[in-house]
């Protein structure tokens, strides 16, 4: 990623440079013109514009002869030569470097400077005086040039090269229907210092904005490469806990299929104790020779099936954790199962001196599930309330069913000894136990309450618990109120 990421910032580092670069060539321009040329050139408008109402026009009507003639001329003439010493006076304290003025002639006939300019490019202005002439003023910044000064050494520098026309149409003093004699003045002002200090601060912006580039790279730079480090370790993570996981699959897979293949293989031998055991305690073949053994083969037939029902409950979490417990989705009547559910635990209940309520509809309730699964829940469910109530304590089962909801609710609810909220998750995992004197009372394997909430799930019902320590355990399931038939229908329009 750190590859590409460099590939990009150089890029962008050269665009940023040389956009930099011709935005302060851009500002730097466009100050030149605002800063520095539009107010010379006011000024020198201004300049000679005071310099025309005051001197120039005064000395005027005798330069409109001369006016078509060559320089040579104008400077023989001696109120020429008047204007010239007048007006280099006055000109020493303007601001311009060299002032000259030119005829039509385009010959010079008067400077205040006798430096001679010197282009280093094509910058100057070339139809300067033609411009003038039609009555425009033009002004230019010519960044490099130079002139010679009286020891001949070159000067180099940065000046403003404006052309005005001296404008005597205001003149008081002119002769009726007389025509003005045309004069341009061109006007050299050094603008060396403000151009280089222009100069200065448009390199100051460009560096400023490479510099911040170069901190806010260096700064991405910094934070991607600890993300990159952040996102190198989550990923190396990851890849192992998908490898821990894979593992732990495996051997999860293992243990139900050794649990499967091991509670399949004792179930056989456990169906022989069991019926042999039955044979002797009906005493089918005849009489049992001794009261003792008659007892013993009571606890013998008992044993059996308790801990064939504990492999049972093994081999069905085993198949249901391995996805193939298999679940055949009947029409099923609920209030029907309910009732013979408290039938079958009476006994037990009535042991335990535990009592049983039963809120069970006499309609017919009717859903899609597997009836054996789901007697096999709910027995569980009771079973496993009665276990852990007190004498004297009370287990309910209720069956809602809520039509605007669409689904049906089997409740088991008990006042037994409860459950701690951080103990819930505990009690549903696969063989876990409440370390408690009264929950070790009977014998079991912990996969009541997994089993039942496996079973549950598979039937597309939901299982809830809702459980505090002396306060008892409620325990709901909610199913949709789907038909076989409806079920069918909606399989079909997919």
């Amino acid at each position: 990623m750190l590859s590409y990421f460099k590939y990009f910032a150089v890029m962008a580092f050269l665009l940023v440079a040389l956009l930099a670069f011709f935005a302060g060539v851009y500002f730097r321009s466009f100050a030149a013109n605002k800063v520095i040329r539009g107010p010379i050139e006011q000024t020198n408008i201004t300049i000679i514009e005071n310099y025309t109402k005051n001197i120039w026009c005064k000395y005027e009507p005798f330069f409109r002869e001369l006016a078509t003639k060559p320089a040579s001329e104008w400077e023989k003439d001696e109120n020429f030569a008047k204007l010239a010493r007048v007006s280099k006076t006055i000109f020493t304290s303007s601001p311009a470097f060299k002032i000259s003025f030119y005829p039509t002639s385009k010959e010079e006939i008067f400077t205040t400077n006798d430096a001679q300019i010197v282009f280093f490019d094509e910058s100057g202005e070339k139809n300067g005086l033609m411009r003038a002439f039609a009555g425009t003023t033009s002004s230019n910044l010519i960044p490099s040039m130079g002139y010679h000064d009286k020891a001949g050494k070159l000067i180099k520098g940065s000046f403003v090269q404006s052309y005005i026309l001296l404008d005597t149409k205001n003149c008081a003093e002119k002769t009726e229907n007389a025509k003005p004699a045309k004069v341009a003045v061109e006007i050299y002002t050094d603008v060396t210092k403000p151009w280089d200090e222009l100069y200065l601060f448009q390199l100051v912006v460009t560096l400023g904005i490479i510099t911040t580039f170069i901190l806010l790279y260096l700064a991405l730079f910094i934070t991607s490469k600890k993300a990159e480090k952040i996102i190198n370790k989550q990923h190396e993570e990851k890849l192992k806990l998908e490898k821990a996981k894979t593992s732990a699959e495996a051997q999860n897979q293992q243990k139900s299929m050794f649990l499967a293949n091991v509670s399949h293989e004792l179930r056989t031998p456990l169906n022989a104790i069991i019926g042999f055991s039955d044979i002797i305690k009906d005493e089918v073949m005849g009489p049992v020779g001794h009261p003792q053994y008659k007892e013993y083969i009571n606890d013998i037939n008992s044993s059996g099936v308790h801990l064939l029902s504990l492999i049972n409950d093994i081999l069905d979490y085993s198949k249901a954790e391995a996805r193939k417990l298999e679940v055949e989705f009947v029409d099923i009547d609920l209030s029907k199962i309910g009732h013979s559910c408290m039938r079958l635990v009476e006994t037990r209940a009535r042991d335990a001196k535990v009592r049983l309520v039963e809120h069970v509809p006499e309609k017919h309730i009717i859903l899609s599930a597997d009836p054996k699964r789901m007697k096999q829940v709910i027995l569980n469910l009771l079973s496993n309330s009665i276990k852990f109530t007190p004498e004297d304590g009370q287990v309910s089962l209720a069956i809602e069913e809520d039509v605007l909801g669409g689904e049906v609710k089997v409740i088991v609810m008990d006042n037994g000894i409860g459950i701690a909220a951080k103990d819930i998750s505990k009690a549903l995992a696969p063989f876990g136990q409440i370390d408690s004197s009264l929950s070790r009372k009977y014998e079991g394997t912990g996969l009541g309450l997994p089993l039942t909430k496996k079973l549950t799930e598979i039937m597309g019902g939901k299982f809830d618990i809702n459980s505090e320590v002396g306060l008892g355990t409620t325990i709901t399931l909610s199913f949709p109120i789907i038909s076989t038939q409806r079920l069918e229908e909606q399989k079909s329009k997919f």
